[in-house]
């Protein structure tokens, strides 16, 4: 709706707006969970991921007509849709907003400069082509997006040497992975980020022709769960349980301590805490009645029992009855219940209760929400020889690849 509202377009009568409108929103949302982790855009690793979807983004949004800086007001929209589950969202707006904005300013510096120099390039070419070298020189000194300068070609009547750019592209990916050695955002994992991108880009996952929306977790606990136990109640044909297993049984993908698995999907800090698949959590009766006055804003009294009410289908818990001395009351959904029993935010809300004389016991498994793809469990199934599409099969059954 904020992209609609932006650029005055509305969805559902053009299929060319129609994408234009997807990418935009769903690259928003992709970079404002980026910088929030602690990306920032680069020619490296991750950053060089972020700075992509930046710049796509703001390329369809000229596409849709828009002529000024327009992505931090869609950040805001999109922060505002997600604050609930995720609230460091909230606590770094600011931060966000800025790095967005940064980043959209020198892509509109790029695009207006190379909107010029392809005028030029294309009023010296012959026979309705564009050489290739042409091409790469925008692209590779300029940072002009190959495929812009074959839309803008295109509707000028020209096409583009195509075989000679991609010998030219070739060519620096071939001296940039010579030269590379050990860099990026992931431990030697530099030319690895840059071939995937390559070899990815423009791609999206779709169901049934329309974008999905491809929500993951760190760490499923050994089966993923249902959208609507976390969020709307509304369920997805994509996103439902998946056990999170090889096919025929066997041990969950995502049980594993091995530290070169868990280092390409974990930040250092992340990986200071091993016991995300199953873990303990201890409160005397005293401290979980504080904490949960504290972090609910109800005084329950002393809490004198936790009761499971509804579970989803990971068991995740979707609605918790706590009674206490003064208060009885039912909280859900599951992040909410994640936040009232921790004071950041429980693993999962997947857990058992028990008491043991004064002192409550959380048996626990997974890490996050638990819907779509398991981060941890999809590591262990590339290191074990999954293909990218296998992997995306798994954790979103039925689903397509298409480009756009």
């Amino acid at each position: 709706d904020k992209v609609c509202a932006i650029s005055g377009k509305e969805y559902g009568r053009d299929p060319k707006n129609d994408i234009s409108i997807r990418v935009v929103t769903d690259h928003t949302r992709s970079a404002m969970f980026m910088i929030a982790d602690g990306v920032l855009p680069s020619n490296e690793g991750r950053g060089y991921v972020l700075r992509r979807i930046i710049r796509r983004a703001c390329r369809h949004g000229k596409l849709l007509g828009i002529k000024r800086p327009f992505l931090a007001e869609t950040v805001v929209t999109a922060i505002g849709e997600s604050c609930g589950a995720y609230p460091e969202l909230s606590e770094k707006q600011d931060f966000i907003l800025k790095v967005i904005s940064v980043e959209e300013e020198k892509f509109d510096a790029t695009i207006d400069a190379g909107l010029s120099i392809l005028g030029d390039m294309l009023s010296k070419s012959e026979g309705g082509v564009l050489s290739g070298d042409d091409a790469f020189k925008l692209y590779d000194t300029f940072g002009f997006p190959v495929d812009l300068t074959r839309e803008i070609a295109g509707e000028r009547g020209f096409e583009i040497d195509g075989d000679r750019f991609a010998e030219l592209m070739q060519g620096q990916r071939d001296r940039a992975r010579a030269a590379r050695g050990n860099v990026g955002g992931w431990d030697g994992q530099g030319a690895n980020v840059h071939r995937a991108i390559d070899e990815t880009w423009g791609q999206v996952l779709c169901y049934g022709g329309e974008i999905c929306d491809t929500r993951y977790s760190k760490c499923c606990g050994g089966r993923t769960e249902l959208f609507s136990t976390c969020w709307e109640d509304r369920d997805f044909p994509y996103l439902q349980p998946v056990d999170d297993t090889p096919e025929g049984g066997g041990a969950p993908f995502c049980d594993t301590r091995d530290p070169e698995i868990l280092r390409q999907v974990l930040n250092d800090y992340d990986r200071e805490s091993p016991d995300f698949f199953a873990w303990q959590v201890r409160y005397s009766r005293a401290e979980l009645s504080e904490l949960v006055r504290s972090r609910t804003g109800i005084d329950f009294g002393e809490i004198r029992d936790l009761n499971p009410l509804e579970r989803g289908a990971s068991g995740r818990i979707k609605s918790l009855e706590i009674t206490g001395t003064k208060e009885r009351r039912i909280l859900g959904k599951e992040l909410a219940i994640r936040r009232a029993l921790s004071p950041s935010h429980l693993k999962s809300s997947n857990f058992e209760a028990r008491w043991e004389g004064d002192t409550l016991v959380l048996d626990g498994r997974g890490w996050g929400h638990g819907v779509g793809l398991c981060q941890i469990g999809a590591a262990v199934m590339a290191h074990e020889g999954y293909t990218c599409r296998q992997i995306l099969q798994h954790y979103y059954p039925g689903t397509e690849i298409e480009r756009r």
